[in-house]
């Protein structure tokens, strides 16, 4: 088994468990056991995260952001922003 995945492939597979608990493909308990394991890889992300920032090192999971400076000039940058609010 290759340890390769990124967060993008975590987020596209825990979509399809959502889709296959949805249409009855996934049972319920699939779908909470594969949550779990999953919170546990963003757990996991967020202790490399915080070392990569102490350390300035390259993650193999999480892709680097390419800094606003290294933008070529056809790129159009922030087009829009999103404010979410909790509704209490």
């Amino acid at each position: 088994m290759s340890n390769k995945h990124s967060i993008d492939d975590l987020r596209a597979r825990l979509f399809e468990v959502i889709d296959g608990v949805k249409s009855g493909a996934v049972s319920i308990e699939q779908g909470k056991v594969i949550g779990d394991i999953s919170q546990v890889i963003v757990n996991s992300a967020k202790v490399e995260v915080d070392y990569l920032r102490g350390t300035q090192r390259e993650s193999r999971f999480i892709e680097r952001a390419e800094a606003v400076d290294e933008l070529d000039e056809d790129s159009p940058g922030i087009t829009a922003t999103v404010r979410h609010l909790i509704r209490r």
